[in-house]
């Protein structure tokens, strides 16, 4: 919500109740961990955005990564898949919880747009493409 002027990441209970603000230094897209333990967001809508975590009952926010675009990440519960774009073009990557390093999982993925998601085994992985005649929803599988 851009409620209080600029975009932050807000919570509301599932049986209703006032809205709380999760974040304090922008927030735009924002997904819980599995475990409810956290809350991972990016802080713009199309630019590239770093990745930030906070606890999801409050506290610190804490910077996991650099270079996500167009909103374009799934949290699972070993680590992140997100799509970056460096110079060569965009990649799928996987941050890894327990080491703390990206890997590349695909390469020139073309003009992604609009995010990704993961089955929950992180073994499929889904993300939206845009080319200037068509759009394609593309599968990532089998990849591991």
């Amino acid at each position: 919500s851009n409620r209080t002027g600029e975009y932050q990441i807000w919570k509301v209970p599932v049986a209703g109740g006032e809205p709380v603000q999760v974040t304090t230094n922008t927030g735009f897209v924002a997904f819980e961990s599995p475990d409810g333990a956290y809350v991972y967001y990016t802080q713009t809508e199309g630019a590239p955005s770093a990745l930030w975590r906070i606890p999801a009952s409050g506290g610190q926010p804490v910077k996991v990564l650099d270079g996500v675009i167009q909103r374009a990440f799934t949290v699972l519960e070993k680590g992140i898949y997100y799509i970056d774009q460096p110079a060569g073009g965009a990649r799928l990557q996987f941050y890894d919880f327990a080491t703390g390093r990206s890997t590349s999982v695909a390469r020139n993925l073309g003009d992604v747009r609009l995010g990704l998601t993961a089955s929950r085994d992180g073994r499929t992985i889904l993300y939206f493409r845009a080319e200037p005649s068509v759009n394609d929803l593309m599968l990532v599988e089998n990849f591991r």
